[in-house]
């Protein structure tokens, strides 16, 4: 979900933005996708954080 992407930005914050947004078919979705989106984000932030913790 959040390999390395072509799009280069200035920040990490708009990194982060572009990709979550990447995640979007559409501008305005339900409550329910927008929830498994964000519940996505936070495991990849898990798993990222684990590997670094070791």
């Amino acid at each position: 979900m959040y390999s390395g992407s072509i799009l280069r930005t200035t920040n990490s914050c708009e990194a982060f933005h572009l990709k979550f947004n990447c995640m979007f078919y559409s501008a305005h979705q339900n409550i329910y996708k927008f929830i498994d989106v964000l519940k996505n984000v936070q495991k990849d932030t898990y798993k990222k954080l684990a590997v670094v913790v070791k």
